[in-house]
């Protein structure tokens, strides 16, 4: 099923939905208030809740999501929120913080959603070097339908005149999250940091190689060498990594223009991109990397042909144009 019309259908099943569940205005005020720690968290809340929410971003622009402490002088506005969404586990100080608030008894009113309420609905952590990888979670498709379901029930919990609407809500984002679980299966690549893992899990392709060890780090002196080697030697299909890691790691764009210039297919998938709702990330993602999946010719080690480069350039242009259809639509 195409990218484009599993949209199509999304939109025509939420405007039948909307239609039948009573009760259901458009606009009107916020009714609940949620902050959340992770920013890509907000779409999904704002895609459950609607009109019904109004969304705040605990980590102020430009700041890194993985030092930034919120001041104490915050502990009054976040204990206003209906509820607090996080990640976790123990890789951003905001959440430490947030957590050691409410254990002293500082924070009393709202609800908090933490990794162990994910996994209690049915997330897999996985391990990366041997340890939890916290990072991007978020990106995997299984995952976001997890994720969706609790935020789902958590706003039905906050706001129960409106429950039928988030759980509604919170079942059709799951299902189109689910859609492209799988969508993947057969492709292998290398990665520029393990924040694409669950992605790559979870769609079903494998992750055969990795180059740094954690987001915003840099790479393995060898990247360049290792993934060249993997692509001649028939290992990988491609090298990925992610806006994120554009914008956390002064060496990510130089590493993919120099694999390219060695023939290797090296893309930056729009994950962690800034304005733009996940499920529209995941599906231009798995869109950009199935074009990947075709047969190709056994010759290694050759530039990128302009006919490949053209093909791709279109392919990416096109999921362009069904992202910014699929954010009206949403």
């Amino acid at each position: 099923m195409s990218n484009v019309y599993r949209r199509i259908m999304a939109a025509v099943a939420l405007a039948a939905l909307l239609a039948v569940i009573p009760g259901v205005q458009a606009g009107g005020p916020p009714r609940i208030r949620v902050a959340v720690t992770v920013p890509y968290m907000a779409y999904i809340v704002k895609a459950i809740g609607g009109p019904y929410v109004e969304v705040d971003s605990i980590i102020p622009p430009g700041a890194d999501p993985h030092t930034y402490s919120p001041p104490a002088s915050m502990v009054a506005r976040l204990d206003s929120y209906d509820l607090i969404v996080m990640s976790g586990p123990r890789h951003m100080k905001a959440e430490d913080v947030i957590l050691s608030w409410r254990g002293r008894g500082l924070l009393r009113h709202p609800l908090i959603l933490y990794y162990e309420n994910y996994t209690s609905c049915g997330l897999e952590l996985l391990a990366f070097k041997g340890h939890v990888n916290p990072h991007g979670y978020w990106w995997g498709p299984r995952s976001v339908a997890v994720i969706s379901s609790c935020i789902g029930r958590a706003l039905a919990e906050a706001d129960p005149s409106h429950a039928d609407w988030y759980m509604a809500r919170a079942r059709l984002y799951s299902s189109e999250a689910l859609g492209l679980a799988g969508s993947l299966r057969g492709l292998r690549v290398a990665a520029y940091s393990p924040i694409v893992q669950y992605f790559i899990n979870e769609t079903g392709a494998s992750l055969v190689y990795v180059a740094s060890p954690s987001p915003g780090s840099e790479p393995d002196p060898r990247v360049i060498s290792e993934v060249t080697r993997l692509y001649e030697e028939g290992r990988i299909d491609a090298f990925v990594a992610t806006s994120v890691d554009v914008m956390f790691s002064r060496s990510a764009s130089a590493v993919v223009k120099d694999l390219q210039s060695r023939g290797v297919p090296a893309i930056v998938l729009p994950i962690g991109e800034p304005g733009v709702d996940i499920l529209t990330t995941l599906s231009e993602s798995v869109g950009i990397l199935s074009s990947l999946k075709a047969p190709r010719p056994a010759a290694r080690g050759r530039p990128l042909s302009c006919g490949w480069g053209v093909a791709v350039a279109s392919f990416a242009l096109g999921a362009a144009v069904v992202g910014a259809w699929a954010r009206r639509a949403y």
